[in-house]
């Protein structure tokens, strides 16, 4: 719904020094996206269950990992999903958006738990802020004496080194479809976050109707969040690293999400689909293929390698996650914005460059070269 652009004086100074457009630090985002999450998990002392609303798997996926969670008292983790729970710890955590099916899938739990005379310590944490409707229904249910309610405020997460979300997949249909306004809050309270890191927007630009509900929301919860927190110099200056603040309303432009992509990595989206920054592939694309040895002594690459499989056999394979990152493909860097008519000429590029850098290796006559081609290894 929103963007941010950089101060172009800052992005040419960056350029010039480094070679590259400068960009946001979005790393501390995710930094506070995680210790919500932590503090969330020690509120609850001792072991817990967690129960998560499989929508927000993808999301926290991207700012903290399953070994974080066991640290933090996570014995076991469950689906949130219609049916019993089974949890031996005393403590459940329920973790999910603050939607009417999750809440009355809590309850019924909770219930059913009651009825069993089993004895837990129910505490909901809502995503990202608790909501008078999840009140009165869990009321309704009469479950609202046994469990706590609190917010986990889950915000922006970056996707990328120039991308941050709020990864509600559903904002479009909840605005135009249900009627329900919410998001255009949250997008302010995050909005607000990043100010609160870098500074006031020194100028917001709107098309749409929403759009200028969201800067009027923006503009009037700036001061008072400024005098609410007047330590906080952030918001007492226009930012030094952002210049404006670009809002669109989806509605403005309905034909752009029908065109088909045409980048290398738009090109991934449309084939196979990317969501929460991972895509599904087939095992044997994303592991080395396997490497035997011949009775000749020869080195034998598996049979069944990723170039000579056929479509039919991936179609059946065995898939897995995996995370679309620069941080650990350089090669995606180079590659993700490029139409795909210019990949196969990147692509021979990179290996005709691969090619030069291994035959260096017979180069090397010495320990001390020897040494330098292996510490050169990683980045081939």
């Amino acid at each position: 719904m929103a963007a941010t652009s950089a101060s172009p004086s800052e992005a040419a100074a960056s350029k010039s020094d480094t070679g590259s457009e400068a960009s946001l630090d979005v790393s501390v985002l995710r930094e506070l996206a995680r210790k919500g999450l932590i503090d969330a998990l020690n509120s609850v002392n001792g072991a817990k269950t967690l129960v998560l609303d499989p929508t927000l798997a993808g999301p926290l996926g991207l700012v903290t990992e399953v070994a974080l969670l066991k640290h933090h008292g996570v014995d076991k983790m469950f689906w949130l999903e219609p049916g019993p729970l089974s949890a031996t710890s005393t403590n459940i955590v329920y973790l999910c958006r603050p939607l009417i099916k999750w809440v009355k899938i809590v309850a019924d739990q909770i219930k059913r738990h009651a009825r069993e005379s089993q004895k837990h310590t129910y505490t909901l944490f809502l995503v990202p802020r608790t909501s008078t409707l999840v009140t009165r229904i869990l009321e309704e249910e009469g479950v609202l004496g046994d469990v706590t309610v609190h917010s986990y405020n889950l915000q922006f997460i970056p996707l990328a080194e120039d991308v941050i979300s709020l990864e509600n997949d559903n904002a479009f249909k909840e605005i135009w479809v249900d009627g329900d306004e919410t998001v255009v809050y949250d997008s302010m309270q995050a909005l607000l976050t990043l100010e609160k890191l870098h500074g006031l927007f020194p100028r917001i630009i709107g098309k749409g109707d929403y759009a200028a509900r969201l800067a009027h929301l923006l503009t009037r919860n700036t001061p008072q969040a400024s005098s609410n927190a007047p330590s906080d110099n952030h918001l007492n200056a226009p930012s030094e690293t952002i210049d404006s603040l670009i809002v669109l309303d989806r509605r403005v432009d309905m034909i752009t999400p029908f065109l088909t992509q045409l980048t290398y990595q738009g090109l991934i989206d449309e084939i196979i689909g990317i969501k929460n920054s991972h895509v599904e592939l087939p095992v044997s694309l994303i592991s080395p293929p396997s490497t035997t040895t011949q009775p000749d002594g020869s080195a034998n690459v598996g049979a069944a390698s990723s170039s000579t499989t056929p479509a039919t056999s991936l179609a059946k394979e065995k898939k897995r996650k995996h995370h679309l990152t620069t941080a650990t493909d350089p090669l995606l860097s180079e590659l993700q914005d490029l139409n795909f008519s210019a990949v196969g000429k990147k692509l021979n590029q990179v290996a005709r460059r691969l090619d030069e850098d291994y035959k260096v290796r017979h180069q090397a006559k010495t320990v001390a070269q020897l040494r330098d081609f292996v510490g050169k290894l990683g980045g081939l």
